[in-house]
């Protein structure tokens, strides 16, 4: 390990500079990103208007679907809170990491 500590260390260092051009090869030497990580991530692109919002956020939703479980219903839900994270940040971000957070459902077969 260098003397400016581990990778996870640097990404949440590239974060809080709020700088996408230090953020995204910063996040690329993760191992894995975690949900919350990228919820950070697309939050920063919405705000700034980046270019890779749409796919990046695309990708997210997608993955919180898979990861969580999501029904058809709650996926609807998150990819409309993501259609509006350029609007409101904040309190979207906020709403969408209770996703994140929420305990995997058991599938029934």
């Amino acid at each position: 390990m260098t003397s400016q500590g581990s990778p996870y260390t640097r990404f949440r260092r590239a974060l809080r500079s709020r700088n996408l051009d230090i953020v995204v090869p910063a996040m690329a030497e993760l191992p894995r990103v975690d949900l919350d990580d990228a919820l950070e991530v697309i939050s920063l692109m919405a705000e700034q208007q980046d270019t890779r919002y749409d796919r990046s956020a695309a990708r997210f939703c997608a993955r919180l679907t898979t990861e969580r479980r999501l029904s058809v219903e709650e996926s609807r839900r998150v990819l409309a809170l993501v259609e509006v994270l350029p609007l409101a940040p904040q309190p979207v971000t906020d709403h969408l990491r209770l996703y994140c957070k929420r305990p995997v459902v058991a599938v029934d077969r």
